[in-house]
């Protein structure tokens, strides 16, 4: 076909464009069509490498959190062992309740069958002990 007759002829351009935008749609479809896989497996890759470091760190912050109770529950038993060694266990027992175990005034007083004011006045006694022996000793070594 020459040109003439080419450009004289509208509807051969028009099947012609037609033809290549449809060849061009298939292709772009199919572009389409491999991106969203590609975007699927990197979404499924980034969830899944996401889960893993999540875990990963979720087992190291539980392996953290176990090393520090056992830490906390060795230097409350520490405590304990000092009170009882170095003070009279009236005032062991009170500072025990109060810095061991976490109880307030009002509920030592209750667990005792005591007055709130009894054990704040018990409760500075002991701990003026607890301040004079470790004083004591530690200006011993």
């Amino acid at each position: 076909m020459d040109f003439d007759t080419f450009v004289n002829q509208p509807q051969i351009i028009d099947i012609k464009i037609q033809h290549q935008l449809q060849i061009i749609e298939r292709q772009r479809s199919r572009v389409e069509s491999v991106t969203a896989v590609f975007n699927e497996i990197r979404v499924q890759t980034s969830q899944e490498n996401t889960r893993e470091i999540w875990l990963t760190q979720y087992v190291d912050s539980k392996q953290k959190l176990t090393d520090l109770m056992e830490e906390y529950d060795r230097a409350v038993e520490d405590i304990r062992n000092w009170l009882y060694d170095n003070l009279s266990t009236d005032a062991a027992s009170l500072l025990e309740f109060r810095y061991c175990d976490g109880l307030k005034n009002l509920e030592i007083a209750e667990l005792l069958h005591m007055a709130e004011q009894s054990i704040k006045n018990k409760m500075s006694r002991s701990v003026r002990e607890a301040r004079t022996k470790y004083n004591t000793q530690k200006g011993e070594k």
